[in-house]
Formats: structure tokens, sequence, C-alpha cells
């Protein structure tokens, strides 16, 4: 048949009547088989259920068969299970409820059927049933059952290179990699499958370099899954081998799997991985048919390289309908980006949410911290109320929703109210909220949590990362050193952290000491590290100094835009306003950060005329907070009033920080009655604010007016009574500006 609207051939087939009524009464059998069994397994007439299974087994699908093993399970009937596991097909060996209700079959009354597996002659088939049902259930009784089953197994299975396989995958799951090394090398001839399984392996225990070295000692011709494996690792790996292997394997695709979805799927992602994003949307380009796993690729490489407008043109664009992956992908997005066009997007996603996609936990996690981005707090702890079925990630999205809206106290009291074992994700994510806090409580609960860590995690260096900043943030500096000497795999973030923690206690000649340190150990300095030590550097403000470590940055790093950010900052700071020049005028986009980091750099030199022209050359979509924030400093530090005020009345949006430098501005210059009249005309809409009052004060104490800085202190009494170390600064403020002036005794 010919259909001219879409140009396609139809080819229909014809059953013969014969064959339709078979197809309708098997199915008919079928849907009957599985209300009878599940009818008696629900009233507990197992062995009622396993003769209807018996007589009416020609029609029996997986549902049935689950059934019946589950009634075997129950009686228990251990020969005529393994009978029915002997009728089990591939396809229903990896079904997920088979697979639990065979792990069930095996470990109801474990020891007798044990002694019956030793007694009876059990084929390949159900040795691998067994295997493949502790992999995929994975607790402590599969993990039993599985050792139990490889301890009985004979030399013919032994021999028997599906069992074997089997076996090295579900070493594998359990984490036991060095049995899974072991049965692999015993092995006497293995074929690309077996390689596979071991590959898969290393990949699922995230031992992206062995998976490496087994690809290059390959010696047989590689298949799509081989292809698919080692991309994938490489892709996890993104580094200088990982690079060029990645390359070697795009050159030597053979045509024949440039057609495999999940190799190409892999090629694009590794390719995103790599920072080389024209080469895979070139690369999509030229693919035929594109699977909803192939836009789900392009859409996981758009968000790992922060192109979230990206994600979501595609996601807009998108020709199929959306699956679970994409859905978290796109709402991800959203809650990265947080402007006018994802809320909108991101409210349409909530709305238009498919019912079979309301239940998964990776998309309500995602919405959950989407609509923590958004500052919708309370529908996010409405939406975590609705839940059932609270995971581990679940707590995660949300206390870190609650650490980016600066709520580190619920966050917290979640961490308390969670009656699950932490993981890597939460304790960052709880050492960082100790670390944000600074109080007693969190000092206590983050040295309770390390304390009862887990010894694995030593060598876990993101946790670790967190945990050292959290030390140092309360001044625990032998307790971070400590921990930094346990940890035997250390790493460029690890040295970070210590070389951070030194330079916020300002113990400078530390953080050379552990730079030269980490040179020795042959571990190379990264981005953030560098980013440290340049501000380091801009501590001591010695130009020399900063010139040898400017020296160390390799090239591709010094084109980084924070790394040139930090320099104009650093150079600014050591009194080389031309070298802070040259590399803002070699910048074609100068950010947010750029400007305000040259307009610093200005007014730490004096230039604040420099600083004002500058500013007004900024865009006003660039022109934030900070932006304003360092102008005005600069007009205050070289006493440019008009164009400082100028500044602060073109700022349409007068935020705490910005009106507290005007009154710093204002105060420095003895202009008291202007700067308070600015702090009440605030106060109108806005609760007082101390960092303000503290300017005053201070200006008050500079030129000595004993009158007004005793007034400005009583009202900060009366104003912030709760904040304590505010008020012991303004007393010591206070009584510098009576021992100025010889009042010693009120000074005291």
């Amino acid at each position: 048949m010919f259909c001219g609207k879409c140009s396609l051939t139809v080819r229909c087939v014809f059953l013969p009547l014969n064959g339709i009524s078979t197809f309708i009464t098997t199915r008919y059998s079928s849907t009957t088989l599985n209300a009878q069994m599940k009818k008696l397994i629900d009233s507990k007439q197992f062995r009622h259920a396993l003769d209807i299974f018996d007589k009416q087994s020609h029609a029996a699908d997986d549902f049935a068969l689950n059934m019946a093993l589950k009634a075997c399970s129950n009686l228990p009937d251990y020969r005529r299970g393994l009978g029915i596991i002997r009728q089990l097909s591939p396809k229903s060996l990896n079904n997920p409820f088979i697979q639990t209700s065979l792990l069930h079959f095996y470990s109801e009354g474990e020891s007798t059927l044990y002694n019956f597996v030793q007694r009876t002659d059990i084929d390949e088939k159900v040795k691998r049933s067994v295997e493949l049902a502790c992999t995929e259930v994975c607790d402590d009784q599969a993990k039993r059952i599985g050792q139990e089953l490889m301890d009985s197994l004979s030399e013919d299975l032994k021999s028997s290179e599906r069992v074997m396989s089997s076996m090295i995958s579900m070493l594998m799951k359990f984490g036991n990699v060095g049995q899974a090394e072991q049965a692999f090398r015993g092995i006497e001839h293995k074929n690309i499958y077996t390689y596979g399984v071991m590959m898969k392996g290393y990949n699922d225990n995230l031992m992206f370099e062995k998976v490496l070295d087994l690809f290059e000692s390959l010696p047989l011709k590689l298949d799509g899954v081989i292809y698919t494996i080692v991309l994938s690792a490489c892709a996890y790996l993104c580094d200088d081998r990982a690079m060029r292997i990645g390359k070697q394997l795009m050159d030597s695709l053979p045509s024949s799997l440039r057609c495999s979805d999940s190799v190409m799927n892999s090629m694009i992602f590794m390719l995103m991985k790599f920072g080389n994003v024209d080469e895979a949307e070139q690369l999509v380009h030229q693919m035929k048919h594109k699977s909803i796993y192939t836009y789900g690729a392009m859409m996981k490489g758009y968000n790992h390289n922060q192109m979230f407008q990206k994600v979501l043109d595609l996601f807009q664009t998108l020709p199929l309908n959306p699956d679970e992956a994409i859905y978290t992908i796109a709402i991800s997005s959203c809650g990265q980006l947080s402007n006018d066009r994802a809320t909108r997007i991101g409210k349409q996603l909530i709305d238009n949410l498919p019912e079979n996609l309301k239940g998964s936990e990776k998309v309500m996690n995602s919405t959950i911290f989407m609509l923590m981005k958004f500052g919708n707090v309370d529908e996010a702890e409405q939406l975590v109320h609705q839940m059932k079925h609270k995971s581990i990630y679940t707590y995660g999205a949300m206390m870190k929703g609650y650490n980016y809206n600066q709520m580190f106290e619920k966050a917290l009291d979640l961490f308390h109210q969670m009656d699950l074992p932490p993981n890597e994700n939460i304790l960052t994510i709880i050492f960082n909220t100790c670390t944000h806090l600074s109080n007693d409580r969190a000092l206590q609960t983050g040295k309770e949590l390390l304390r009862k860590m887990n010894q694995s995690y030593y060598n876990n260096n993101i946790v670790i990362t967190s945990a050292i900043h959290m030390l140092m943030k309360f001044d625990l500096v032998n307790d971070a050193e400590r921990l930094f000497r346990q940890v035997r795999t250390k790493n460029a973030l690890t040295y970070h952290a210590m070389i951070n923690g030194y330079s916020q206690l300002d113990e400078l000649d530390k953080c050379f000491q552990l730079f030269d340190q980490m040179k020795s150990d042959q571990i190379v300095p990264n981005e953030v590290v560098f980013l440290s030590m340049i501000g380091v550097c801009a501590k001591i403000a010695i130009r020399s100094v900063s010139q040898s470590i400017v020296d160390q940055i390799p090239a591709d790093l010094k084109a980084s835009r924070n790394i040139q950010n930090a320099l104009i900052s650093m150079w600014g700071k050591s009194s080389s306003i031309e070298k802070s020049k040259e590399i803002f005028e070699s910048l074609d986009d100068p950010d947010m950060v750029t400007y305000s980091s040259m307009i610093n750099a200005y007014g730490l030199n004096g230039m604040g005329v420099e600083a004002v022209k500058l500013h007004r050359k900024i865009p006003s979509d660039l022109c934030n907070e900070v932006v304003h924030v360092c102008a005005l400093n600069a007009c205050s530090h070289t006493g440019l009033l008009n164009e400082c005020r100028h500044i602060f009345d073109q700022t349409h949006h007068k935020t705490e920080k910005i009106v507290t430098t005007m009154v710093d501005c204002l105060s420095r210059l003895a202009m008291f009655d202007e700067a308070e009249l600015i702090i009440e005309d605030y106060e109108k809409t806005n609760p007082p604010s101390s960092a303000m009052y503290t300017a005053l004060l201070s200006g008050a104490r500079n030129v000595r007016d004993s009158n007004l800085s005793n007034r400005i202190y009583k009202k900060m009494q009366l104003l912030f009574s709760d904040e304590k170390d505010t008020l012991i600064a303004g007393s010591v403020l206070l009584s510098n500006i009576y021992s100025s002036i010889g009042d010693h005794h009120r000074a005291g």
C-alpha cells in the first residue's frame, strides 16, 4: 500500500484467521491465568496456584512466572521452583520483579535450600539466575547467597564463560573488585563479553583508569558495548590520556557502529565533557536518526558546560516526548538560571508534568531544588511534605536549598530529623552549613559528624575538603592539619582547602610552604589553588612575590576570566596599577567582576577620577551592587563627594551595602547631618543596620567628636542590644575617642 501524504510505502501483513484466533486465545488465557493465580496467592492457596500454573504453563507470561516463584518460596517447594527457573527467558531474567522473587526464593529457608542445591544437579541457567538476582538486589542477604553460590560451583560451571561473567558482574556490584579481578584472571579463554563485564564493573566502581588500562591491553576486536563503556570512562576522567584515547576511538569507529545510538550518545557526551561543544553539535547535526537519549546527552552536556540557555532552547524545540532524564535536566537548568525565562518554563514544567513522572524521585528532587533556587521555599517544603517516600537525595536537595537561601539553621534542623545514614552529598552539605553558621550549635554538629564519619570517606577529597574548610573557619587549625595528614591520596582540592584556611587566618607563610609541598608531591595546582595564592599575594602586596606566583600559572589558566579578574585585583593592591590596566584592556567583554576589580584598583591607588570615568562606561545590565559599592568606595577614599552623591542618586535599588558605603563616605568627610538623614530615609522602609551606625561612629572618631560618638553609641545600644560583637566594636571605638582627647577616665 502506498501513502501519498507521507511518501511512504506501507506493507500490510494479514494473519490467517486461525493465527488471529490463536493469538486472542493465548492472550485471553494469559490474562485469565494471571487473575486466577493472583487471587489464590493473595488467599495463601499456594499449592492450588501451582497446580493451575502447571496445567496452563503454555500461557504463562512474566506475571504468572513471578506468582509461581512466590508460591514456591512460601511452600517451600525448591524442586518445583528450580523447574520454573529453567523456563525463564533472558528477558524474564532481567525483569526486576522476577529478580526480587528469585532472591526471596533462594533466601527462604536458606540452609535447607543450600543443602538441596548441593545435592541437586544445578545447571548453568539456574546458577546464572541466582547471580543475576543477587546482583540486582545487592543487599546483605544477596551477598551471602552469592558467596554460597560461588563456593558451591562445580568445576564444569567454573569453565562456563557465561556463569563466570555473571559472577564477575555480581562481585563488581558488591564492590568486591579484587575478587572479581581474580575470577577474571582465572578464565582461560576470555571473549569480548567478559571484557565488557569487567570494564562495566570498573566504571560502576568509579575506577575509570582501570577501564582504560584494560582497554589498552584488549586483544580482541571491539564491539559497541566496549566502545560505549570506554567512551564513558574517557568522559568521566577528562584528562590528557582520556582525551587521547577518546580521539583514537572516534577516529577508528567502524561505519557499522556510527548508527549505534548508545555509542554515538556516549561520544556526544564525551565531547561535551572535553569542552568540544561545537564538535558535539556537529556530530548531532550529522545524525539522521536522533533518539530521546541523543537529546538527553546534548542537554546533559550543555548543563555540564553551564550553557543553561541552550538546554532550554533544545528542550523547547524537542521533536519527541520528553522522558524522566529530559525533565530532570530541563528542571535542573531552570534552577541554575533562575531568571524570568527559567521561572516561566519551570512553572510550565511543574504544571504539565505527566502523571507517571509525579512519582519519579529524580524529577521531584530536581523540582525541589529548582523551587529553592527561585526562592519558593514554602512551595518546596510543601512538595516534600506530600512525598510518601523520601530518599537521601530528597533530603540533600532540601538541605542544599536551605543553604542557598541562607537558612542554615533549617538545614541543621532537617539533618537532625533525618533517619538515614548520611552519604557523601549530605556530609559535604552539612560541613558547608556549619562553616557558614559558625556558632556553637554548628561547631558541635560538625565535630560530631566528623567523629562518627565512616573511615571510607577519609579518602573522599570532596568530603574532606568541606570538613577542612569548616575546621579552619572555627580556627581549629591543629584538627584541620591532623585531618589533612590522614588523607592518603591528596589532590589539588585538598591542598586548596588548607591553603585557603591558612589565608583566612593570615598565616601566609604556611600558604607558600604548602604550595611548595604540593609541587614536591607532583600535584599540579589547578585554578582554585592559583586563585587562593593570588589572594595571598594580594594580602602581602610585594610585587616580586606576586610575580613569582604569576610566572608559574600555565598559559591556559591565564586565559581564565577568574584568574584575570583576580590578577587585576592583586596588582591593584600591590600598587602596580599599570599591570591591572594592561590585563583589563586586553579583555574584549569585561564582566561585572572585571569592572568592579578595576574600579577597586583605581580607588586603592588614589585614582578616583579614573574610577568614576570607568563606572560611567559600564553597561546598565552589568551594574550590580558590587560595582556601585566599589565606585562609591573609590570616591570616598579620594574625597570626590559630588561624584559620590551623583552615583548614589543614580542608583535605583539602594541596598543596605550601598547605603552603608554612602554613609561611610559622608562620615569620612565629616558630613554627619547628611549621613544621618540618609540613615533615617533608609529606615522608613527597612530595619536599622548596625553597619551604618558603625560607619558613622568611625567617622566621629576620626574628628574626635566625643559628644556625637556618645550619642551614636547610646542609640546603637538601644537598637542592637542582641548584637554583642557590634556593641563591643562600638565601645572600643568610643574608648579610642576618649583616649585621643585625653579623657582617660571615661576611656577606661
